[in-house]
């Protein structure tokens, strides 16, 4: 791998970028109340509520049935499918080269411990459920800068939702834009040409 030795780090939203997601909770039911719904997901996902409590309402607002597969494991399998090919072998191979990583993502705590189980390497995960806030408020920006010491084009971010690029761009970051089946790819000629890293 060549590197361009300039301080810098690369940050990586997680669903989408480097996990594989399958169908959002909200296409698999039909509840009654789709608001509440968002409004459970997004308290969880902020880390205001416990696992026992958002899992009670799911099932409440989901009719999920008794006599069927256990919520807790529908809500992480049906979402969350695999790591993309070459992600784990990625974030390695950057920490490998004195590249610093960081992971940048809106998630919950059920969520996080199964995608810890796909053994990514990083050095910082900023995750919302933690941090108390999410993107794309320009505070959870903020906190990453703070927290690393880094700020504007010291970081190199990829992630799948134009929103969160653009307020990413507006932090001076150097922000782009991945989607589809082979994000790791696109990465790879990103920071090729780019950033003149190149991931053998």
């Amino acid at each position: 791998m060549k590197v361009n030795k300039k301080k810098r780090a690369i940050c990586f939203d997680v669903g989408g970028v480097l996990v594989k997601l399958g169908p959002p909770i909200s296409s698999w039911l039909a509840p009654l109340d789709k608001s509440k719904l968002e409004k459970l997901l997004n308290s969880y996902s902020l880390g205001e509520l416990a696992p026992e409590l958002f899992f009670a309402e799911l099932k409440k607002i989901s009719g999920h049935p008794d006599n069927s597969i256990p919520i807790e494991k529908w809500f992480v399998e049906k979402r969350l499918i695999s790591p993309f090919s070459g992600a784990p072998a990625m974030l390695s191979k950057l920490l490998e080269v004195g590249i610093e990583v960081f992971l940048f993502s809106n998630t919950n705590e059920t969520h996080w411990d199964f995608i810890r189980t796909f053994s990514f390497a990083y050095d910082h995960a900023f995750l919302s459920f933690m941090m108390k806030k999410k993107k794309p408020d320009p505070d959870s920006f903020k906190e990453v800068e703070r927290v690393t010491g880094l700020a504007g084009k010291e970081i190199i971010f990829f992630d799948d939702s134009t929103t969160n690029v653009l307020i990413a761009n507006s932090c001076g970051w150097s922000a782009h834009l991945v989607t589809g089946e082979s994000p790791i790819n696109d990465i790879s000629e990103i920071l090729r040409l780019h950033y003149q890293i190149e991931i053998h």
